[in-house]
Formats: C-alpha cells, structure tokens, sequence
C-alpha cells in the first residue's frame, strides 16, 4: 500500500527540528520495528529512511507509519461528520 499526499517537507522539517540527523532517525525506525539499533541494523535499514525522506509517496504505508512513530508522532485521519435532513416529501402519482 503506498502513501498519497505525504509532502516531503513535513518528516524533513520534523527532523530539523529534533535536531537529528538521518543516521539518527534510522537508529529511531529500528526500534520502532523492533529491530536492534546496532550498526547493522542502521545499515540495513538506511536505505529506507533515505529513500522515505526523499519521496514518501513512493514508500509504503508501514514504512511511513514507522517513521512517522519515530519521529515521535502519530498520523491521524479526520472523518467528516454527515447527517440527512428531511425537508418535506414529494409525491408521485403511479397509475
């Protein structure tokens, strides 16, 4: 599942402003996945947060999610509220 409308500049301005750098923030995603935050692991995983930071709307929804979670946030959907209101009726004379 691939993220839509993600603007790049929302995660890279959330990183600025936690004063992380990338290495960072993908030490941050391997414990988000549960993963150890070793070298390793960073490594691994470094390609995804670069890719991620650069063009969201190109990564999947969990990778998203993870950095989102990492970057200690939350994604939130907001549903509209819609109610019907009868005004009157009408009526059609059949036959």
């Amino acid at each position: 599942m691939r993220v839509i409308f993600m603007r790049k500049e929302i995660l890279q301005d959330r990183l600025k402003q936690l004063g992380w750098t990338r290495y960072r923030l993908t030490q941050e995603y391997c414990r988000v996945r549960g993963e150890p935050t070793t070298a390793d692991s960073v490594k691994r995983y470094e390609g995804t947060v670069k890719r991620a930071l650069e063009n969201p709307n190109r990564s999947s929804t969990e990778v998203i999610e993870a950095l989102v979670k990492a970057l200690d946030g939350e994604q939130v959907i907001k549903w509209n509220n819609r109610e019907e209101i009868v005004t009157g009726q009408e009526e059609v004379k059949v036959g």
